[in-house]
């Protein structure tokens, strides 16, 4: 019972990593083929939606209105 808990959390493992490279390799192809930033742009906002990254506060408090991604701060948070 415990050997097949351990098989079905490597598995989970195996599929996030699978999951994160081909996140990785989304933003590499973007920014090698120099495409445009809105892409860059759809890329983050599908990261923020993930929960994998959100900008530190202390970077926005510069932007106006604190501003990202057609966000504001309070939606992010």
């Amino acid at each position: 019972m415990k050997k097949d808990k351990e098989i079905e959390m490597v598995a989970g493992m195996q599929t996030e990593i699978e999951a994160l490279r081909f996140t990785i390799g989304t933003i590499a192809e973007i920014i090698w083929m120099e495409m445009p930033l809105r892409y860059q742009d759809e890329w983050l906002e599908k990261i923020m939606e993930r929960g994998l990254w959100k900008p530190d506060p202390e970077l926005v408090e510069g932007q106006k209105d604190g501003d990202v991604l057609g966000k504001s701060l309070k939606e992010i948070e």
